[in-house]
């Protein structure tokens, strides 16, 4: 069904700058011939092919397809419709504003060596690293994220991920399915897993990096919580409790005390609390720091108070405080917690 071969798949919106930084990390390593890619226009406010044209030469371009879409269809299903377009039989998603740091040329060999493999996960350069390690079912998947020392942003983190569509063809219609949940990319891994009908590699091997978006072209935090939220309406071809698990395991990495701190900024307080019971009543209701953090919630709301605010404040303080005067316990924190000794200090 699918040729042999890698797509690179890059959806982009509004992004010129960081999307020809992207690419630079791409055409330096002269692989063009070896890959085929594919640039996906969301109906951003200017001409990509024209852009790039003034950038890169014609033999480069002709490696390069670019689809421009009529309409903006959004985070969900910009990348999910990869699945949908790509012919090739390994597919990578990248977002278009990270950075290629990896050898791309390990990554081919890679894509050989493991070609009986559904879903291959790399390391963020700037973030914890992984094992080299076979996980073979939901259980081993689960027992790898709660062991803490991957957070959730790099579970849900897209462009450290190649799929093997052979592999993961019949579960592929359900991405698109529950694109709304902005992880529409991880439900067909997590329902092979559950059949355990595939198996995946985590790798050892720094392949992108995370670059922050600029001010104000981010994604809103409550958007994209709500949106990972109806992950809960999912009902994984598993036991209860480990469709809890699953669901507990996907919760945005984004810190709860944030959130509240952004829903206490909506004035409407009916709407305010609308959004926050949709978003506990889901999968974010398990555990009890999320009971806790309810509390917080509802108690900010009777009292007028944004608590979340001043807590925040105050722990920026107390880790800037620690980080400037105490490097030594910085270094020990930044040792023990590697993916989240950074969101001490900016939680």
């Amino acid at each position: 069904m699918y040729d042999s071969g890698l797509t690179i798949f890059i959806p982009t919106y509004n992004r010129e700058v960081r999307l020809k930084e992207l690419l630079n990390s791409i055409f330096r390593q002269n692989i063009i011939s070896k890959v085929k890619i594919i640039i996906a226009d969301n109906n951003s406010n200017y001409d990509i092919k024209q852009s790039l044209e003034t950038e890169y030469s014609v033999e480069i371009l002709n490696n390069v397809e670019i689809i421009k879409r009529p309409i903006n269809v959004g985070l969900g299903l910009a990348i999910t419709i990869p699945f949908l377009v790509c012919k090739t039989e390994w597919l990578w998603i990248l977002g278009d504003d990270d950075e290629v740091v990896g050898d791309i040329n390990v990554l081919i060999k890679d894509l050989i060596h493991y070609k009986d493999y559904a879903y291959l996960k790399y390391n963020i350069a700037n973030s914890g690293k992984h094992e080299d390690i076979d996980i073979n079912g939901i259980d081993g998947f689960i027992e790898y994220y709660s062991s803490k020392k991957h957070s959730t942003g790099d579970l849900v983190f897209i462009s450290n991920c190649i799929f093997n569509l052979t592999h993961l063809n019949q579960y592929l219609g359900l991405a698109l399915m529950w694109s709304g949940t902005l992880i529409g990319h991880l439900i067909p891994v997590f329902w092979g897993l559950c059949e355990n009908s595939i198996k995946c590699r985590m790798i050892d091997y720094d392949l992108v990096r995370y670059k922050p978006p600029t001010q104000g072209t981010g994604y809103d935090s409550i958007w994209v919580t709500l949106g990972i939220s109806l992950i809960g309406d999912i009902e994984f071809p598993v036991s209860q409790k480990l469709n809890s698990k699953i669901y507990q395991l996907v919760q945005y990495d984004c810190s709860h005390m944030q959130l509240i701190n952004d829903l206490m900024l909506i004035e409407n307080t009916k709407r305010r609390k609308y959004i926050y019971s949709r978003i506990y009543n889901s999968c974010y209701n398990l555990g009890l720091k999320n009971k806790l953090f309810c509390s917080l919630f509802y108690i900010s709301c009777f009292f007028h108070i944004n608590l979340a605010k001043y807590i925040l404040v105050t722990l920026n303080k107390t880790f800037n405080f620690i980080y400037s005067h105490f490097p030594k316990l910085k270094v020990f924190i930044k040792r023990k917690f590697p993916n989240n000794y950074r969101r001490f200090k900016f939680w």
